[in-house]
């Protein structure tokens, strides 16, 4: 029992660890990086479980949005002039 306690610990701060190197590099690499969102990524990547979970759920309810947003705007109809065939260009490729 206490042997599968420390495996689940340290596979914990591996993945924790994982999670601090990937979010401070892409920090340091967009160049947005400052003492507060460097300290913000190593909160966040210490309860990385619950990070997961809140911005699954932001992306698939921004998803959901997005869906709902263009479901709606399908439903109006919208005139588009027919272009006419540049016929010139066409006689060129040939």
């Amino acid at each position: 029992m206490l042997f599968l306690f420390i495996l689940a610990a340290v596979l914990y701060c591996v993945i924790a660890l994982f999670f601090l190197i990937f979010s401070a590099a892409e920090l340091i690499d967009s160049g947005n990086s400052s003492n507060l969102r460097l300290l913000a990524a190593l909160a966040t990547s210490v309860v990385w479980p619950a990070t997961l979970i809140v911005m699954t759920a932001f992306v698939f309810g921004a998803q959901c949005a997005a869906r709902l947003r263009f479901s709606t705007k399908s439903n109006e109809l919208h005139h588009v002039p027919a272009r006419t065939p540049n016929v010139i260009a066409m006689r060129r490729a040939d």
